[in-house]
């Protein structure tokens, strides 16, 4: 699409494709050098501040994720934009600069890394860690639930990121759910958009009944729209992460999000074979679920530490019960080959051989007494030989 624009040294109009945005044009009237600028949406080919777009990865309610490439670092990275219908949102730019302020702080392994952000010509970005993988919702839409122990996994990874969140900045992340755990393709989990995050510094009544969050992994303190809220609600938000993990299916479901919200509030958490029968889950990590996602925050774990070290007792534990499997399956296997050794004389080489030994045995026996008989035989013929021989003299 071409746009227009005008030189601002001689204001000559001056034209040029909308992917070309960013990039640098010469004034055919005063030969001055100037970027095309970046009106309207974005698009691939696009420069923003150094960050070449690449492609559009992701899309939401806010704005756009896109896969750039920094030009001067020579890195891949993600680069989040909000969309040009809500930059006049005072409270989406408020969410947006938090995220970037949330994030700047953090350095964790599990955590995205915010690098830079900024605002130019309209356009609000910030440039983070690019994670080229999958998240955990195209994860179970395409393979189906996940195994016990690597949902165990993903919680215990999880609990100890925002156990670090929580006790070195008492942060609470607010929007914990499948589509904001991303694994990459070294198989590392990331969590991100902290959009929605909040400081424990920052308590307040400013949000006194506002809910805030996903109705679907939603916390019943949030879903009152209570602001006095600690890390346990994301502690519950990661408990029915785990259930949808395991299960495939969300505990309440319904095709209006306040009908959810109000299940989160008043119904009890369902066991998983109630809606997925055919999903067997242990006794100790359903315990951990309804642990996690108590209706009372001060029913639920104390700490992140403590959901941490659960998830991780009960993953050595399926690790355990495999190992100990496979050391039956091993000792079984050596058990049959033992078996087969012993039935091996019946139809190999030890049958020819075995046979072969016992007949020399008995041949070298017997043939001793034939050997002295015939000796003995011999001394008489002899003697009486020479007997015959003196009487004829």
């Amino acid at each position: 699409m071409i746009i227009e624009f005008q030189c601002k040294k001689c204001s000559e109009f001056l034209k040029a494709e909308s992917s070309e945005k960013g990039h640098a044009i010469v004034c055919g009237n005063c030969e001055f050098s100037q970027k095309i600028p970046l009106q309207g949406n974005i698009e691939v080919g696009n420069i923003i501040e150094e960050h070449m777009i690449v492609d559009e990865i992701g899309h939401g309610a806010m704005g756009k994720v896109y896969k750039a490439s920094h030009l001067l670092m020579n890195r891949e990275v993600a680069m989040k934009t909000i969309s040009p219908k809500i930059r006049q949102d005072d409270d989406a730019v408020q969410n947006f600069i938090q995220e970037l302020q949330m994030g700047a702080q953090l350095s964790h392994p599990n955590i995205i890394t915010v690098f830079t952000a900024g605002f130019t010509e309209g356009v609000y970005f910030i440039s983070m860690q690019y994670i080229d993988g999958f998240d955990l919702n195209e994860r179970i839409d395409k393979n189906g639930p996940m195994d016990e122990k690597a949902a165990l996994e993903v919680v215990a990874t999880v609990a100890d990121a925002m156990s670090y969140a929580w006790n070195d900045f008492g942060m609470i992340h607010r929007d914990l759910k499948p589509e904001n755990f991303r694994v990459s393709q070294r198989n590392e989990l990331m969590i991100m958009d902290f959009g929605l995050a909040k400081m424990k510094s920052d308590q307040g009544s400013e949000e006194d009944g506002l809910v805030i969050g996903t109705p679907d992994f939603m916390s019943p303190e949030q879903a009152s729209g209570r602001s006095n809220i600690d890390f346990r609600a994301d502690m519950y938000a990661l408990g029915v992460v785990l259930f949808y993990l395991l299960s495939g299916k969300r505990p309440f479901q319904s095709s209006n999000p306040l009908d959810v919200v109000a299940m989160h509030i008043n119904n009890p958490m369902p066991a998983i074979n109630d809606l997925a029968p055919h999903i067997k889950v242990s006794p100790g990590t359903m315990k951990l679920i309804r642990k996690m996602t108590e209706k009372n925050p001060e029913d639920r774990f104390m700490s992140w530490e403590d959901v941490a070290n659960e998830a991780k007792a009960l993953t050595s534990t399926k690790g355990k019960k495999k190992s100990s499997s496979s050391s039956k399956s091993s000792s079984s296997s050596k058990s049959s080959a033992s078996k087969i050794v012993a039935k091996a004389p019946a139809g190999g080489k030890a049958r020819t051989s075995a046979p072969r030994a016992r007949r020399r045995r008995p041949a070298s026996s017997s043939s001793a007494p034939m050997v002295i008989g015939a000796v003995i035989i011999l001394g008489l013929v002899l003697f009486v030989l020479f007997v015959g021989k003196m009487s004829g003299r």
